[in-house]
């Protein structure tokens, strides 16, 4: 075999090599969260602060957990004016019992306003009777867990400290984690899913091309 034949037949090699590589790394960047949206929310209730840090999707009964209250309000411009889109609120969810619990952060649209509000009215109610949330109101939220945005943590911060929240326990029991009810996975995402997936196959299929090649020209 010349020279020329064989650097060919490395350059095929490695360009096989390099799809693989290639659709490799966009499945792992993009996986975790297509995966997770492809399997549907997942009930954050009474997950500990390690297992909702590895959720994508998720959805909570809001009797199951306590609402303290509205936190941040994000505004719609046009034409000048100001009108409300999400509101913010504090949620606080776990394992009460063992201790477990921690404060996440919970984004809605208006039209939830009426009921959220209703809820951390009966929310105090049962923290003051001592009785379980699960006697009061139903509203069963889902969505996307992103991070909490810095200017999002003061503000949260801010509130649980007028309620009487002390500082070390507010960043001791806070999750730096906001439930979306928008929350939507990044069309690009699929797209990178899908164009590893491709990639994957495609090096595969080419790699075995050549191994069969090779077999023939030994033949």
């Amino acid at each position: 075999m010349n020279s020329e034949s064989k650097k060919g037949k490395y350059g095929y090699v490695l360009l096989a090599v390099f799809v693989l590589v290639l659709g490799i790394a966009a499945v792992i960047v993009s996986g975790s969260e297509t995966i997770g949206y492809m399997k549907g929310p997942a009930d954050i209730s009474n997950m500990s602060g390690s297992e909702l840090e590895d959720v994508v999707y998720g959805e909570i009964e809001l009797s199951k957990a306590f609402l303290y209250g509205c936190y941040d309000i994000s505004y719609n411009t046009e034409n000048g004016i100001n009108t409300p889109e999400t509101y913010s609120y504090i949620l606080y969810i776990g394992d009460y019992v063992s201790g477990n619990a921690k404060f996440i952060g919970i984004e809605v649209n208006e039209d939830k306003i009426e009921d959220m509000d209703r809820i951390v009215d009966e929310s105090w109610e049962a923290i003051k009777a001592g009785k379980p949330l699960e006697e009061y109101s139903e509203l069963k939220i889902k969505g996307k867990l992103k991070k909490m945005s810095d200017d999002g943590y003061t503000s949260f911060a801010n509130e649980l400290t007028k309620m009487g929240i002390d500082s070390s326990t507010i960043q001791k029991n806070t999750l730096r984690l906001v439930l979306d009810e928008n929350g939507t996975t990044d069309n690009n995402m699929f797209i990178l899913f899908g164009a590893g997936v491709i990639l994957i196959l495609t090096g595969i299929i080419w790699s075995i091309c050549i191994i069969l090649i090779k077999h023939k020209k030994k033949i």
